[in-house]
């Protein structure tokens, strides 16, 4: 299951992450994202939320996180940072 929506506000970006939480451990492969600010969140934690696939883009274009995305360089040294 892929779930993506617009977040118009920070809650919005936190009802994504509810909802991933929610769904962990129902036995079902899923992706939870936003786009707009707070949209990375979910992909950020991705693997605390048992989230199955992360979307992330190759773009090195300067604050593509106020647009939710995040790119590979960035999520993969998020995760070593976090310790995922």
């Amino acid at each position: 299951m892929k779930f993506c929506s617009t977040a118009h506000s920070h809650l919005d970006a936190l009802q994504i992450v509810d909802a991933a939480i929610d769904l962990k451990g129902e036995g079902v492969d899923y992706s939870v994202m936003a786009v707009n600010s707070g949209g990375d969140w979910a992909r950020i934690h991705a693997p605390v939320l048992g989230v199955s696939m992360v979307y992330a883009t190759l773009s090195m274009e300067h604050r593509i996180s106020d647009k939710g995305l995040i790119n590979v360089r960035d999520l993969r040294d998020a995760w070593t940072l976090l310790e995922y």
